[in-house]
This record gives C-alpha cells, structure tokens and sequence, in this order.
C-alpha cells in the first residue's frame, strides 16, 4: 500500500515535529495486513495528540480521483450547480426522502471505492489511548474470525473493534486535512516555546495560556501563534 500525498506530506511535517518518521513502520504494518487479507483496500491511523490521520491504500490515484465525489453531491445527495440553490419559500422535502438520498450518496462513494467492510480498533499506550485503525475491505467479510490477528499486527486492543461503521471511508477526508493540521500544531508550539521563555513559565503552561488567550479573543491558536511568531523576529 501507499500513502496519500497528504498523508506523505503530514509524515514529513511530524517528522520535523517528533523526530519520529511514523510512515515505515505503517508501511510495514500494512504490508502485514494485506497478507492476512488481501483484498484489504486500505488502512487509516488516528493519532490523537495529534489530531491527524494517516491514510494508505492500495491504489492512491484511484482513490483520490474517486473522493472527488463529494464535490459532485452536496448534503442532500443531488448533484451541485450554481444554479441549485433553492429560492426563498421552496417546498421542502419530506426528512425521509432527505435520509434516503444521504444513504444512497454513502453507498455511491463506498461501492465506488470498492470499501465492502470496514474494520475499526482503540490504540493504547499502557492504559492510555492514542489513536485508532481503521482497515478497509473489498468484500463484505474481509476481516471475520481475523480481529486478534490483525490487531496483534497493528498493535491495537482487538475487544474494541467495531466493524462496518465508516463504509464510506471518510477517513480519507480527514488524511487530506493532516498537513494542515500538523503545521498548525507546529506553530502552536514554536510560539509557546516563545512565551516560554519571554514569560518565564514552562511550556505546557505556555500553550495553555495561548489557547485561552486566543479563545477570548475569538481567534485560532494557529492565528495568534502566527503572530507572536512574527513579534518575536
């Protein structure tokens, strides 16, 4: 399997970060896997203290060309176009029909994208989490009587799978947001280590009192630490 460019591009920028170069070791992970199962179609790790998620699958190309779909359909399930929008006082649709077209869109990205299964396991360190898999599948039984076998290769807690509840493989949106994400939290914490030092204080307590100062501001941190970045050159 391989990474998405996003997914490629959040590993380098965490790599600065932690100097820890998290994507061999998920590569080798998934390469395991695909021998369990072979028509696994791809893999999504969720790093909590991160808050990113790192995608490999089978066929990057494909599958970025398929997630293009969602730009095609908005949230009622019918087809975009500037001239959609709804004049002012238009009849609205009944709930029901609304939710019988979200499931038929659903359906659409997931069976366009091959995902039949999916198959969801907690990661802890010791007694803490940090982060959750997610494998996909190409048929609808993928990953049954395998849970203990996929999770001792993933190093995931086997008792908390949960199967079938992301067919539609949004995790993949979330992978195209890590890059953006990670330089964010980098800048978070080059302005803390800024306020660190001008305040005297330690660094959590520095990050702590950027994310309230930024909250009563009614800006993002990633917005302030940018400027107290600029002050600071």
């Amino acid at each position: 399997m391989e990474p998405l460019p996003e997914t490629s591009k959040a590993a380098r920028l965490l790599r600065f970060q932690t100097d820890q170069d998290l994507l061999p070791d998920l590569r080798s992970k998934a390469s395991r896997v695909r021998e369990l199962v072979p028509d696994c179609l791809g893999i999504s790790l969720a790093l909590l203290d991160h808050d990113v998620t790192l995608t490999l699958v089978a066929n990057p190309s494909e599958f970025v060309l398929l997630d293009a779909l969602q730009y095609l359909v908005d949230d009622s399930g019918t087809p975009r176009s500037p001239d959609d929008a709804a004049a002012p006082g238009a009849d609205q649709e009944p709930a029901d029909v609304l939710d019988e077209r979200r499931w038929r869109r659903l359906s659409l990205e997931s069976s366009a994208r091959g995902v039949a299964s999916t198959l969801s396991m907690p990661v802890f360190d010791h007694d803490r989490l940090v982060g959750a898999v997610s494998l996909y599948g190409g048929s609808p039984n993928a990953f049954g009587g395998q849970h203990e076998e996929l999770a001792d290769v993933l190093g995931a807690w086997a008792e908390g799978a949960v199967t079938n509840a992301d067919l539609s493989f949004a995790s993949l949106a979330s992978a195209t947001r890590a890059p953006r994400k990670v330089a964010g939290s980098i800048l978070v914490a080059q302005a803390a280590e800024i306020l660190a030092r001008d305040l005297e204080i330690a660094p959590d307590a520095a990050r702590q009192h950027l994310h309230r100062a930024a909250a009563r501001a009614g800006v993002t941190p990633v917005e302030l630490a940018i400027t107290v970045i600029r002050g600071d050159l």
